[in-house]
């Protein structure tokens, strides 16, 4: 369960959806015909016996896959998301493990015994 939502889940750029969980990107990673998909749909993908490219159909292995361009990780991380414990909205995705560190008003304090 993820510890935010999308502020606008219609406004994400479909080139930032993954194309077999249909959701943002979560840790993309690259094929070498050019798709990108999440890490883990794309591994279990080929885990589950279909050795090729959702899309394009061509082989693909596991040892292949890269990581994205700077550009699709950045535009990843300035997606608008809602933290889902304190309720504020807008902060960028990539931000949203800072937020959560330091500014978020329900941030959990642990307590030494």
């Amino acid at each position: 369960t993820s510890p935010f939502e999308y502020v606008d889940e219609s406004a994400i750029d479909p080139d930032l959806i993954c194309a077999i969980c249909c959701q943002a990107l979560q840790e993309p990673c690259a094929t070498p015909c050019g798709e990108i998909f999440c890490r883990h749909c794309i591994t279990m993908w080929l885990q589950t016996g279909d050795r090729s490219c959702p899309l394009c159909r061509k082989n693909l292995s596991v040892d292949v896959l890269t990581e994205p361009s700077r550009v699709i990780r950045n535009l990843l991380a300035q997606i608008p998301v809602k933290c889902l414990r304190c309720q504020q909205t807008n902060i960028q995705r990539g931000d949203f493990d800072e937020h959560v560190r330091s500014r978020c008003a329900k941030k959990s304090f642990s307590t030494v015994k």
